[in-house]
């Protein structure tokens, strides 16, 4: 039949574009992902638990497919998850995977992970990345700023 993609949302409030704040894969855990509106505000924190693949690229390596309104999808049948299996001579098999992805206006980003990823909105200064922690602070009204003109 092949691969179908889906809209996911990993939380409400998920839908509309994203630029990437951070992607980094730990290989004892899985992979964590960490996306903003393109409006800034709150950082949207996804983890993919027991991720065994991952892979980034431009956007516009996938219009087939992804350019469409979601920044966040799922891909049943997936041709990637049934090439791991392949190349592992089974084991990893396709079945024990699902295929996670997220388009963002930076690139895209795709999980194999095989447990449902946890997601929670943070503040930018909990993000993981440390500029974009150091981009909130100097955001941030400094107290003698606010008093100035009283």
């Amino acid at each position: 039949m092949g691969e179908q993609y889906e809209a996911w949302q990993p939380l409400d409030g998920t839908a509309g574009e994203f630029s990437i704040v951070w992607f980094e894969h730990r290989p004892a855990s899985g992979a964590v992902l960490e996306v903003e509106r393109l409006g800034g505000g709150s950082v949207l924190r996804v983890w993919f638990d027991d991720a065994i693949a991952f892979r980034q690229h431009p956007h516009d390596i996938l219009m087939l497919h992804w350019w469409e309104s979601h920044s966040f999808y799922r891909v049943r049948e997936s041709s990637w998850a049934g090439w791991l299996e392949r190349e592992s001579q089974g084991i990893w098999p396709a079945g024990g995977y699902t295929h996670y992805g997220c388009k963002t206006v930076d690139g895209c980003y795709e999980v194999l992970a095989n447990a449902e990823p946890r997601a929670e909105w943070i503040a930018p200064e909990l993000s993981l990345n440390s500029a974009a922690r150091t981009e909130a602070k100097q955001a941030e009204p400094s107290a003698a700023a606010d008093r100035v003109g009283m």
